[in-house]
This record gives C-alpha cells, sequence and structure tokens, in this order.
C-alpha cells in the first residue's frame, strides 16, 4: 500500500514539474504582450498599397534598349493609338 501511495505522489511531482516547464517554455502564466522592448510589435502590420499604381520610371540604358528592339522590328502597323 506505501508503495502505491509513493507512486501516486512521484506520479503529480512530475506531471507538476511538466506544468511548469510548459509554463516556462511556452510562457502559459504571463500574459501576452504585444510590444517588444523595443516599442515595435511582435507581428507585421500590413500596410495598404496599390498594384496598379506603379512608377513608369526606366533607366536610360532600359530605355535605349526597348528603343534599339523597336528600331529593328520589320513590320510596322498604323494604328489610331500613339
Amino acid at each position: 500500500m506505501d508503495r502505491h501511495l509513493e507512486l501516486q505522489e512521484r506520479k503529480k511531482k512530475l506531471e507538476q514539474e511538466k506544468k511548469e516547464r510548459e509554463d516556462q517554455v511556452f510562457n502559459h502564466s504571463q500574459k501576452y504582450d504585444q510590444r517588444t522592448a523595443m516599442g515595435k510589435p511582435h507581428y507585421t502590420i500590413p500596410q495598404p498599397f496599390i498594384l496598379s499604381e506603379a512608377k513608369e520610371v526606366m533607366s536610360r540604358a532600359t530605355k535605349e534598349a526597348l528603343d534599339k528592339q523597336k528600331a529593328e522590328y520589320k513590320f510596322h502597323p498604323e494604328t489610331l493609338e500613339a
């Protein structure tokens, strides 16, 4: 009978130690803080953006390459577009 009580006591002690380790590792006992020491959040804050408003800034080398490629075209259709 003493052995049975001893084993139950040991089982409770092991469960308590396991719970303490889990609390320490996973911070269950601590309240979740959204800010770090530097005052920034732990997560990414999404910023609004618009994909259709891309700036049309090309480098000079890119413009020259496109102009050279267009000059090599053999077919020049007449369209209403500029």
